[in-house]
């Protein structure tokens, strides 16, 4: 257990439903568009294929079910001294969530589920770990997160 792991924090959760091609499609763009701004912010890491740590050792099955399927992913952040930690998930459900509360889709069945997860204290220290206090932060990454994404110059 490192520093990341506190017991209270914040996330945001980005969730959507609708046919599969819809779920997976929407999971991929979140993906790359999230890989891309961490590579933006100057953070290194990699993203790869996980499972829920909610799952025990008799649920082996579902465990290597999640991981064969692809069904999550992780970005994990990896800081100076090697300590590697999940930032956000990605994760495509199908319809074992929509299955059981009877969301159905015009057809009448079942449809997917997915979502995106950002453990926003777990991003917070990923930028600490990089860049110590925030007046160190370079001026690019400060600027992105404001908001103010850096603009080519013009020609005049």
């Amino acid at each position: 257990m490192g520093n990341h792991r506190l017991t209270e924090f914040g996330m945001r959760e980005v969730v959507f439903v609708g046919d599969t091609d819809f779920v997976e499609e929407e999971r991929s763009w979140w993906m790359q568009e999230i890989w891309s701004l961490f590579v933006e912010l100057g953070l290194h890491g990699s993203l790869t294929t996980a499972n829920d740590p909610f799952y025990f050792s008799e649920d082996a099955l579902k465990i290597q079910h999640q991981k064969m399927a692809s069904m999550k992913y992780e970005l994990l952040a990896e800081t100076l001294g090697r300590s590697t930690f999940s930032i956000a998930s990605f994760n495509h459900m199908g319809d074992s969530l929509c299955k059981p509360f009877d969301v159905k889709g015009p057809a009448g069945l079942p449809w997917s589920s997915g979502c995106v997860a950002f453990g926003i204290d777990r991003w917070a220290f990923a930028l600490l770990a990089e860049y110590g206090a925030w007046d160190e932060w370079p001026s690019a990454v400060k600027d992105r997160l404001h908001g103010r994404a850096m603009m080519p110059a013009t020609q005049g």
